[in-house]
């Protein structure tokens, strides 16, 4: 797990800052309290960084604080932190928020596809330890080093020592695994009138789905006849509609069609000499109108054509829901709500398919007004500049009118000849339906087919669970408190023992050495737990009360960084990072020089190290972040 970099805004101290933790080997952290020069570092927010980024992970800071004590002071609202990481190659940003204008008080989560943030922060929470492998405690164990936090180890009494080193070697989890083991065992004995239990079940379950299955069988020929009585209505309806266009078309008591009247109407043009150009204008203008007002005509029937489908089809459904709680004509059973859905809907479907058709004529009918009202102020403006053709004029009025009455009928006739051709459209959209009781049927008998196959394993899990109480048992004997014990003494021991023999070399030359003990032998011969750190230096003392200031500290050093490394190992992910706060004190310069040693062999194995000190290290570490407070606030300042 590589921590990428931190954006801080109004949080604690800081107003606001960005730092980028990756590969960044060692970085020191240094503060400047320009507010009260008598504290010089003390109180600039130098641990600030820390406890921003346990802050945005845990929603608590590593000393604990959580809430609203996390809120920047002078600002009094606003905090957010980010943490972008990366996991496997795939990156990360993990927000948290307090008191912010949009984000609340949430914590959100985001991947390079997205957003990813659950449903709640504490489900977003559990997200964010799964990413990271590790609870808060773990984090800070495996990261961070400070002179407060540092445990007198070497002197801790057996009792002490010996907790410190079992939650470090994680044996809690031990310890649940042996409860696990226990409880199934425990509950193995019963399992198998538990399966006798599941296969009678099984078996109740495979009847009952039969009896669905036949059930279900009979609204497929149901559903089957409504379908069929729903596509007659559509062809009758079509009947009906072309039964309509063709006493349109017996209502025309003229013999001629409106193209013959066109014509004739041309040829009484032909005979008004010298008015050709005006008859033209004046025709086109009377045409202009009538196509108007066929135009609407033909809209305004289809409108209306539409409105009533609507309505029937919403009569339709509310008979449908009328049916609800009558009985079954041919098994009694009333119906259900649920049985009719289908049918309910798909009334409810066509009323909406119509009136969305009606709604979409609204606009063409208004446009159609429009065209009329235009067409015919042309015509009077058409007219009234026509010359004296009189006869001639009246007798193209004449066939104009009788041009406009077969006009308006033949548009009626094709307004009923395409709402027929709709309906049989619709009768055979309804004869492609797909009978929705076959994909029931169809599951539960994939169900029955399961269920079949259940009863065969459910037997067979008889004999299985006999076997698993023998494995069960021996697994709880593997898990007990001795297997615990012995997983420390074979495993933790000589680990912590390599742990403080690297740091201890590198400390003092190999000069002290420190061994952790987690049994001794008594007077008989015999071992018993005994928890403790023999010290000894070969140049001085034989005891770790006997070392010098200096030297005991050089031995806590080791002993906690040898414990930080197992409780490191305790996470399911490496984290590349490291922070030492104020680790470095009461070092005289060789012990100073030589931890150096070690923090750039954690910069090499982590990526990043930061120091956080009191102390002038710049001739050891070149990067510097400078956390300068003034005016309530911090800022970072990078070298």
């Amino acid at each position: 797990m590589k921590l990428l970099s931190l954006d801080i805004e109004k949080f604690m101290t800081i107003g606001e800052a960005k730092v980028s933790l990756s590969d960044r080997g060692l970085v020191l952290i240094q503060g400047r309290n320009e507010d009260d020069s008598s504290a010089e570092s003390n109180g600039a927010g130098k641990s600030t960084l820390l406890n921003a980024l346990c802050w945005v992970l845990y929603g608590e800071t590593a000393h604990g604080l959580k809430a609203d004590q996390v809120v920047n002071r002078k600002s009094g609202k606003g905090t957010r932190v980010c943490a972008t990481v990366e996991d496997d190659g795939k990156r990360y940003s993990i927000v948290r928020h307090r008191k912010h204008p949009t984000g609340k008080n949430h914590v959100q989560v985001f991947s390079e596809d997205g957003e990813i943030t659950k449903g709640t922060d504490k489900l977003t929470q559990e997200m964010i330890v799964r990413l990271f492998g590790c609870s808060k405690d773990v984090f800070l164990a495996s990261i961070y080093a400070s002179q407060e936090g540092m445990a007198d180890l070497p002197g801790m009494t057996d009792k002490n020592l010996k907790a410190i080193v079992e939650e470090a070697a994680g044996i809690d989890r031990l310890t649940r695994a042996y409860d696990i083991a226990r409880d199934r065992h425990n509950t193995a004995a019963t399992r198998l009138a538990s399966e006798e239990t599941k296969l009678e079940s099984t078996a109740d379950q495979l009847r009952s789905l039969v009896g669905e299955i036949k059930l279900l069988k009979d609204k497929v020929t149901e559903w089957d006849a409504q379908r069929e009585e729903r596509k007659a209505n559509a062809l009758k309806e079509a009947g009906r509609l072309g039964a309509e266009a063709a006493e349109y078309e017996l209502s025309l008591d003229t013999d001629r069609s409106s193209e013959d009247i066109r014509a004739e109407i041309e040829r009484v043009k032909a005979t008004i000499a010298g008015a050709d150009k005006h008859r033209d204008l004046e025709f086109d203008a009377r045409g202009a109108v009538v196509s108007a007002e066929s135009n609407k005509d033909r809209l305004s029937r289809e409108y209306s054509s539409f409105v009533e489908a609507a309505k029937k089809a919403a009569l339709d459904a509310r008979g449908v829901a009328d049916q609800v709680g009558k009985p079954c004509g041919e098994c009694g059973k009333p119906y259900g709500a649920g049985d009719l859905d289908a049918v309910c809907s798909n009334h409810k479907k066509r009323a909406g398919d119509f009136v969305a058709k009606a709604n979409e004529l609204k606009p063409q009918i208004e446009a159609a007004d429009k065209a009329i009202e235009n067409a015919k102020a042309n015509l009077e403006k058409v007219i009234a500049a026509r010359p004296d053709t009189t006869a001639a004029t009246e007798q193209i009025s004449k066939l104009n009118n009788e041009l406009l009455s077969v006009s308006r009928i033949e548009a009626s006739v094709k307004v009923a000849k395409d709402r027929a051709k709709d309906a049989r459209a619709q009768a055979d959209s309804i004869a492609r339906e797909t009978n929705p009781y076959l994909s029931m049927i169809s599951t539960k008998q994939e169900r029955a087919k399961e269920l079949r196959s259940s009863l065969g394993e459910l037997k067979a899990n008889v004999e299985v669970g006999r076997r698993n109480i023998k494995e069960l048992a021996a697994a709880r004997e593997v898990f007990s408190p001795k297997g615990v014990r012995n997983h420390i003494l074979e495993a933790v021991t000589p680990f912590l023992n390599e742990r403080t023999a690297h740091y201890l070399n590198a400390l003092s030359d190999g000069a002290i050495s420190a061994v952790w003990q987690t049994v001794e032998l008594t007077k008989k011969g015999e071992s018993k737990d005994k928890f403790g750190i023999s010290v000894n230096n070969v140049y001085g003392a034989d005891s770790f009360a006997g070392l010098s200031g200096g030297e005991k500290r050089k031995v806590r050093i080791a002993t906690t960084l040898a414990l930080q490394d197992l409780v490191a190992s305790r996470a399911t992910k490496n984290i590349e990072l490291f922070v030492g706060d104020e680790i470095d004190d009461a070092l005289d310069e060789s012990g100073l020089e030589r931890l150096m040693g070690i923090l750039e062999e954690k910069a090499i194995e982590r990526g990043t190290v930061m120091v956080i000190s009191h102390n002038d290290l710049k001739s050891w570490i070149r990067q510097t972040i400078t956390v300068v407070k003034k005016d309530g606030q911090s800022r970072m300042e990078e070298a």
